[in-house]
């Protein structure tokens, strides 16, 4: 306010002191004033030309050597002011047409006080306290000081209460617009939380708890739609939480009824007895040579309990035991060729797994995958030496055997076979031990009771064999001398016979 008056006092000196209002005859050209004339009587005669009365006071003796003719008389009167008057003369046009012309304290005597506008009577200031009835109060105080400019909002620590200072009309319009956005929240409806515990008898609850949990959870996020707003989302069904408790194989389950009783619906449907498969598996070596002596081609095998044939990497036959066997009898084949040496039984093992053993869909080739494993062979175990540290490697070589049986929906068995095969360890490059392989992974369809047979793995087997003269080769060191060793190396062909039948569950 104070900087407003004195501004408004500086606009009023320079409007009345130096400087001519604005009015038609200021603007006249003025003529034949004279040339040559004292400054003091060239401006008496310029004010007398255009109705003006001047009081002249210490004008500089100076003489203007000028021709003014037709030049306005504003102009021509600031231009001797500026240029003769040295900056020691003024003017002020004062009421009733009187031009006062001299220093600066004889024309301000002369025009007597200036007045002083009078102030505007300012609003009260006023203080008031509001108690926060929900929300932060410092983002209640920035957001209202920044909607009502004029107040201050301060937020008094420690306490929901703001402090408001200003003028009492912007003070009474801040306290109004907090009562409209200050609505105190309504505590949303609980839903009550139950618990309950469920005892399986067929699957581990470790395995059923996530699946549990993310049906529970997915059929409550589809009840709450998008569109039911901010009251539905309050009234929303907790989350549900569902424990497995591995030693008596229980599920806890916490939540609202109706996901207590949805999980009541469901896990009936999943703690269900899995059927079993039992697999046959033998695993028989016969001699390359025996099977090009008898004339058998696999490819050409054919009979009464003969199915199907088809060739991948290796042959798969599948053989229908429930048939008459006017034809081949894959067993009763290799039983003969056992008891003349010409064929060694691996494995003969009867297991039995679980439908879709694991619930496991990894690669079968992987290490560690699930399903029924037959192993013939051993563990190398290699020593890995990393700076101090020695740690220990193990690898399986030899036959290994893994399958996953799943029963379809028409009763038949999905059967997934990996077979590998591996030589003798021997040395490699680097210090390296290398084992040689062979892997097949075969997928097929049989019916209950029917056999598969899958061959064309090859094994290499070594046979060492001493020939010497009795008595003579036992002599230490000369007995040498007295006998014949020899080595041979033959294939034998691996070939794996996989009967699967399904197991009735009684109960049914």
């Amino acid at each position: 306010m104070k900087r407003l008056f004195s501004l408004l006092v500086l606009l009023s000196l320079a409007l009345a002191q130096g400087t001519l209002p604005r009015d038609a005859r200021f603007d006249q050209p003025v003529s034949n004033i004279g040339a040559n004339l004292p400054l003091a009587a060239l401006l008496d005669a310029l004010a007398r030309s255009i109705g003006l009365s001047p009081i002249l006071r210490d004008v500089p003796n100076v003489t203007v050597a000028a021709d003014i003719d037709n030049k306005p008389f504003r102009q021509v009167w600031d231009l001797l002011i500026n240029t003769y008057g040295d900056g020691r003369i003024t003017y002020a046009l004062l009421e009733n047409n009187v031009i006062v012309v001299g220093p600066r304290e004889v024309v301000e005597r002369a025009r007597g006080p200036v007045a002083q506008p009078t102030p505007t009577p300012s609003e009260p200031t006023v203080r008031e306290f509001y108690q926060v009835r929900s929300g932060d109060p410092a983002a209640l105080a920035a957001f209202v000081q920044q909607e009502v400019p004029g107040v201050t909002v301060r937020a008094v620590p420690g306490q929901n209460v703001l402090s408001i200072s200003g003028p009492a009309r912007l003070v009474n319009e801040a306290l109004s617009f907090l009562q409209r956005i200050d609505v105190p929240r309504t505590a949303a409806p609980t839903t009550p939380v139950v618990q309950k515990s469920f005892a399986l008898s067929h699957a581990r609850a470790t395995e059923l708890a996530e699946v549990l949990s993310k049906a529970i959870a997915a059929q409550s996020q589809a009840q709450t739609t998008p569109g039911q707003g901010q009251a539905a989302q309050a009234q929303a069904a907790p989350q549900v939480t569902v424990v497995a408790e591995p030693r008596t194989n229980t599920l806890i389950v916490t939540g609202s009824a109706e996901q207590i009783a949805l999980a009541e619906r469901l896990i009936p449907n999943l703690d269900r007895p899995v059927q079993q498969v039992q697999l046959q598996i033998r695993v028989q070596a016969v001699q390359s040579e025996v099977i090009r002596n008898l004339g058998i081609k696999w490819e050409t095998v054919s009979g009464g309990n003969l199915v199907a044939s088809f060739l991948s990497t290796g042959l798969n036959l599948i053989f229908d035991v429930t048939r008459s066997l006017t034809s081949l009898n894959i067993r009763a084949v290799l039983d003969a060729l056992e008891q003349q040496n010409l064929s060694r039984r691996l494995s003969d093992a009867n297991v039995l797994v679980e439908d879709n053993y694991g619930a496991d869909t990894t690669d079968l080739r992987a290490t560690g995958a699930k399903g029924a494993e037959i192993k013939v062979g051993g563990r190398l175990l290699i020593p890995i030496t990393v700076g101090d540290q020695i740690s220990v490697r193990e690898f399986d070589y030899g036959l290994l055997v893994r399958v996953r049986p799943q029963i379809t929906a028409d009763g038949n068995i999905l059967l997934e076979v990996f077979t590998q095969t591996g030589g003798d360890p021997a040395a490699g490059p680097s210090n390296s031990i290398r084992i040689p392989q062979q892997t097949t992974l075969s997928k097929l369809r049989i019916r209950n009771g029917q056999t598969v047979v899958l061959g064309g793995l090859i094994q290499k087997v070594t046979d060492t064999s001493d020939v010497k003269v009795p008595l003579l080769g036992d002599i230490p060191l000369l007995g040498e001398l007295f006998k014949q060793r020899t080595s041979s190396v033959k294939d034998d062909e691996l070939i794996v016979i996989i009967t699967g039948n399904i197991v009735q569950d009684a109960s049914r």
